[in-house]
């Protein structure tokens, strides 16, 4: 029987043969173009002009076209992967790296089939790894503004991940990554990543390069690296490493290369006498002892490509103390050992010095000193080369010394130029300068009119400078020297020969790589100051520090400190001031702290402490600042009854808030305190009861702050001291002390003129800062825990760790911390999210990064002024219904509310955001002008407006001198472009200005001149003329403008070239069109072209059409 099919029938068969082959891969290619600028890349060949052959767009490889073998094939070699066979044509490869990419890559890219190596190294592109993949085996994301991994198991197939560069942002290893079993090939050194290896790097076993060196791990070398046989490269250079140096690492016999310098590894040095092709290790600046294996390399084989050289760095360790005869058995090998700055003192034989393949031959030349300059001679070597002779030293008593320590300060400041990059500095000015005086050097001050010291150097100041490496000990040599500060420089700083400085008074090495402190127990009674916040220290108070019982000074805040305050801090009895807050300390405040006499100032905010302050602190006579502010964040607290600091006669700054103290607030506080000092106490946020007792109207200066506890009335007495809270008593009475009953305002109290309390009857207590029920103080935990509640955690995509009681919060997927285990990144982006995001998480005290991109969640920013440290917030693709509030975060440098649905003119809440570095509004319906606030914002490296309906005339954005990416495409700007028009951007900085798709009119004016790298898109305004000069510009629009003259920034009247509007390389000119009126045109008058998607639907239904209204098709 025949069959008539009808249209519909056609159409219903049409739509079901949509299949993984039907996919459109030009259609993902767009949109990831768009998606990360495209318009702006250095080379966008193929993209712009949207070419049907994709294959022959710039950094697109298909099936069938040539692939660089090189490493994928490497890589692939004896793997058990069958990677599905991809029809011609296919996208297999992306190679985008150093292309000026910036964005996101949009989670279609994924979508691609058989997609096997994505390279998008160099690059200001986030990627995130929202999709699915079996094809993938190769990813390039080497620094790149890639924040989270979370997805990465998806691709089970993956092969190699190279991510170096890449800033995580003090995360731990992900463990996602432990999911991809397949991996050959894992690049994540500098990661910002820290805390232990997991355990489970085991899983790894087909793992062949494994490099995560320049990170903060700590811990000691994991045993799970043992499992890993296949390893060729091992890199875990400059961490934190310590523990004895394993045995089981001379057991992987397929190394090639082994990375562990700049670490704090000990023990013997192993003999590694099982590796035959071993190639490179480097254990320098170590703490490595005893002496050279008798086996040491025993296994190892000449290379056989010519001129290839086998290098051993084993400087700056313990090891001694003679050298052993048993290296001649290396005698064949091209060897290049490095062994300065050890405590050799001979050698066992004076053939090793005749072993002439060794040290690029030198030791043919100069023998034995080529190894190393003999003992009395240095240098900066610790060998002789063609450029360094060994010198004289009479101090030096060891073979291969690099410094010589003696009482010459320029010498000593030299080895510290060299040991730690000096010509990479910031700033070092006359340094090493011929005729300049060591007194003029950069960060050094020296003695003047001293009888004694004068022109010997007295202060070294190079904090935030740059410095890298190991500070050499010769620094103590320097017997004038008072005051060090090396803070805030990637340096490790030594304390070994700490006792041979005479006058070292003070030390500052905060935010430096140190973790070590063995010798500074042996400081003189001379160094008293000593400085070191901010470490990544592992564990408690380092002992080293306690037995230093001189200290006055002793600042450790915000180093990751755990465990308790053990007794022995009471030894410390010279101690006048102690900083501690910001780690992670719990337990109770030990009795012993009483013991410090003589202190003046003890810091423990920020911590997890807990139980009730000790009684004897009113024993510290001294004491004249307390504060243990915020226990609870961390899940701590303090409890019980006020400590009322009677006894302390001195003690004026008072810190209890945020805790668990309750009780009445006692009468005898404060008592024995002079009346005449000006008072600050802090017993906010507890559980206090009763009156704010009038006993304090003996301090005529006192900032008392008291709110959110449940007082009920201030005795009025105090509501006549005008002095108290800034004067704020003087102008509202008791209101600037706390807001009465039945009333709230934010702060709990009046603190200026146009403040005052709301009524809210459920309020009973004065003082609070909200209406209704108190909000209780919620630890980070719970509120990541109200995160996953609210926004539907158990159906996101990514939910690892997420509410299970073994795992820290901090290990929970999406979430980063930092050394104090306090949360600082929130990334949950194309993850599933749902609900609404619970206001409590911008209480977070630490958080910098809140990306939540493309999930359906409703955010509001009631509440985000809490953010105080908030400085990246990427929200586009969410529910934002509005954007009050947004104002109060005064600390973003980042914001993105793209595809957000706003309306409305250009919300003025964001003129408050002065720090603001980038700023995205794109796809959004705004309209109005441009206000004249955007101007101040000038700060700005990237302002992206485009696909908007802003009208008016287009500003001058004069004031924008950082400027690098200003896109404003797609709207209704008219009139003429000003010749202001980013007047102060930086001459030879590439800018990227989109202008196309607007109104504009009249002159491109000759003062755009200025700018020699603009890129600059101006296609389908209504310009109708080019300065000369312009045309001149051969940098612009990446050098189309030399090779195109004025065509190459704008077609002329009459013609047109397709999608940019302007000619562009060699495929694109300029093409005849006499219906266009206006420079620029992208398309003719008479020529409309269809989107070949489009084209191709429109054909479809127009053929079936056809077929069934005049041919019925018949069918069996």
């Amino acid at each position: 029987m025949k069959t008539l099919i009808t249209i519909t029938g056609l159409l219903v068969l049409l739509g079901k043969t949509k299949a993984k082959g039907d996919i459109n891969e030009k259609k993902i290619l767009q949109e990831f173009y768009q998606e990360t600028g495209g318009a702006s890349w250095n080379i966008n060949t193929g993209w712009e002009e949207e070419s049907e052959d994709i294959c022959q767009w710039h950094g697109v490889v298909c099936e069938g076209q040539p692939v660089d073998e090189d490493e994928t094939s490497r890589k692939l070699e004896d793997n058990s992967i069958t990677i599905p066979h991809s029809n011609k044509g296919r996208v297999i490869e992306l190679k985008l790296d150093s292309n000026n990419l910036i964005g996101r890559v949009p989670p279609s890219l994924w979508s691609l089939p058989n997609l096997r190596n994505l390279h998008l190294s160099y690059n200001k592109v986030d990627v995130s790894f929202a999709g699915d993949s079996d094809s993938l085996i190769e990813v390039k994301l080497r620094s790149t503004s890639t924040t989270s991994v979370v997805g990465i198991t998806r691709f089970p197939n993956l092969l190699s991940l190279q991510m170096s560069g890449t800033p995580l942002g003090n995360v731990q290893f992900p463990k996602e990554i432990l999911k991809l079993t397949e991996l050959r090939q894992l690049h994540m050194n500098s990661c910002e990543m820290e805390g232990r290896i997991p355990d489970e790097i085991v899983k790894l076993t087909k793992l062949r390069e494994f490099n995560i060196m320049d990170n903060e791990f700590i811990g000691s070398i994991p045993g799970g690296l043992e499992s890993l046989k296949s390893l060729k490269i091992l890199s875990l250079s400059r961490n934190h490493f310590g523990g004895i140096l394993p045995e089981w690492l001379g057991e992987l016999e397929d190394l090639e290369e082994l990375y562990l310098e700049e670490n704090q590894l000990t023990g013997e040095l192993i003999a590694f006498d099982s590796q035959s092709s071993l190639r490179r290790l480097y254990l320098n600046d170590n703490e490595l002892t005893e002496n050279i294996p008798a086996d040491f390399l025993i296994s190892v084989t000449p290379p056989k490509k010519k001129g290839q050289v086998i290098r051993v760095n084993l400087d700056n360790n313990n090891l001694g103390d003679i050298v052993p005869a048993s290296l001649n058995k290396l005698v064949d090998l091209p060897l290049k050992l490095s062994l300065s700055g050890n405590k050799f003192t001979s050698f066992a034989s004076t053939t090793t010095c005749g072993n002439t393949k060794w040290q690029d031959n030198l030791v043919e030349t100069y023998g034995c000193d080529a190894i190393l300059c003999p003992v009395g001679r240095y240098s900066p070597l610790g060998r002789r080369t063609k450029s360094n002779n060994c010198q004289g030293c009479e101090s030096g008593f060891f073979l291969g010394q690099k410094t010589c320590v003696d009482q010459d300060d320029k010498r000593a400041l030299r080895s510290l130029y060299l040991e730690t990059g000096g010509d990479h500095w910031h700033k070092n000015n006359g340094w090493l300068e011929d005729g300049v005086d060591v007194c003029d050097w950069f960060g050094i001050t020296c003695y003047e009119n001293d009888i004694q010291y004068s022109g010997r150097v007295k202060i070294i100041d190079l904090a935030n400078n740059g410095l890298i490496g190991r500070v050499p000990e010769s620094i103590y040599a320097m017997n004038a020297l008072t005051k060090i500060n090396l803070s805030w420089n990637r340096i490790v700083f030594q304390f070994s020969s700490l006792s041979k400085s005479t006058s070292l008074h003070i030390l500052n090495i905060g935010h430096t790589d140190t973790t070590s402190f063995e010798g500074i127990e042996e400081g003189n009674s001379f160094f008293k100051y000593f400085m070191a916040d901010h470490l990544g220290l592992d564990g408690t108070i380092p002992k080293e520090i306690l037995g230093n019982t001189h200290l006055r000074v002793l600042s450790l805040a915000n180093c990751g400190i755990t465990g308790t305050i053990g007794t022995e801090i009471g030894a410390l009895k010279d101690l006048e001031e102690l900083y501690l807050w910001g780690n992670n300390l719990r337990g109770s405040i030990p009795d012993e702290v009483a013991e410090l006499k003589n202190l003046e100032i003890l810091t423990l905010a920020k911590n997890q402490f807990t139980g009730t302050l000790p009684e004897r602190l009113e024993e510290l006579m001294k004491l004249k600042a307390f504060a243990v502010t915020d226990q609870i964040t961390k899940g701590g607290g303090l409890t019980g009854d006020l400590l009322p600091f009677q006894y302390n006669p001195h003690l004026k700054d008072v810190f209890l808030g945020k805790n668990k103290f309750e009780g009445t607030i006692p009468l005898t506080m404060l008592n024995s305190v002079d009346i005449a000092e000006s008072i600050v106490l802090d017993l906010s946020f507890n559980l206090l009861t009763g009156t704010l007792p009038g006993t304090f109207q003996k301090f005529d200066q006192m900032d008392i702050f008291v709110q959110d506890n449940m007082i009920s009335r201030v005795d009025q007495a105090l509501c006549k001291k005008r002095d108290w809270m800034y004067g704020g008593v003087g102008e509202w009475g008791c209101e600037a002390i706390l807001c009465p009953a039945q009333t709230y305002n934010d702060l709990g109290r009046v603190a200026f003129d146009t403040m005052t309390c709301h009524d809210c009857e459920e309020n009973q207590h004065i003082g609070q800062t909200q209406c209704g029920k108190k909000t209780p103080v919620l630890t980070e935990k719970q509120i990541l825990e109200s995160l996953y509640d609210n926004c539907n955690g158990k159906y996101w995509l990514h939910q690892e760790n997420w509410m299970n009681t073994g795992r820290h919060y901090c290990e929970w997927s999406g979430i980063s911390c930092d050394d104090a285990k306090s949360i600082v990144a929130i990334v949950l982006g194309s993850n599933g999210l749902s609900g609404s995001l619970p206001t409590e998480v911008y209480s977070l005290p630490n958080l910098k990064r809140l990306f939540l991109f493309d999930n359906e969640v409703a955010i509001s920013f009631d509440g985000i002024e809490n953010a105080k440290n908030l400085e990246s917030m990427v929200l586009d693709s969410t529910i934002v219904s509005s954007i009050v509030g947004i104002g109060n975060a005064r600390s973003l440098t980042e914001l993105n509310l793209r595809s957000i649905k706003l309306t409305g003119t250009l919300p003025s809440e964001l003129s408050n955001l002065n720090n603001l570095e980038k700023l995205t509004l794109s796809n959004n319906n705004l309209n109005g002008p441009l206000p004249a606030w955007l101007s101040k914002l000038n700060k700005l490296t990237t302002l992206m407006l485009e696909n908007n309906q802003i009208s008016g005339k287009l500003m001058a954005f004069q004031y924008y001198e950082h400027i690098t990416l200003l896109s404003l495409s797609n709207n209704k700007l008219s009139g003429p472009i000003p010749t202001q028009f980013l007047k102060k951007a930086y001459k030879d900085d590439k800018v990227f200005v989109d202008l196309s798709g607007n109104m504009l009119t009249g002159t491109l004016p000759r003062e755009l001149s200025h700018m020699n790298r603009l890129s600059i898109i101006l296609k389908d305004n209504k310009i109708s003329e080019i300065d000369a000069e312009l045309c001149k510009m051969n940098g612009w629009n990446d050098y189309d403008v030399q090779q195109h003259g004025c065509d190459g920034i704008l077609c002329p009247k009459g013609t047109f070239a397709d999608r940019k509007g302007r000619a562009s390389g060699s495929a694109t000119e300029c093409v005849d069109c006499s219906k266009t009126n206006y420079m620029g045109s992208s398309k003719c008058a008479s020529y409309s072209r269809v989107r070949s998607g489009a084209k191709q639907i429109s054909m479809k239904y127009v053929m079936i059409f056809t077929l069934s209204f005049f041919f019925p098709i018949a069918v069996l």
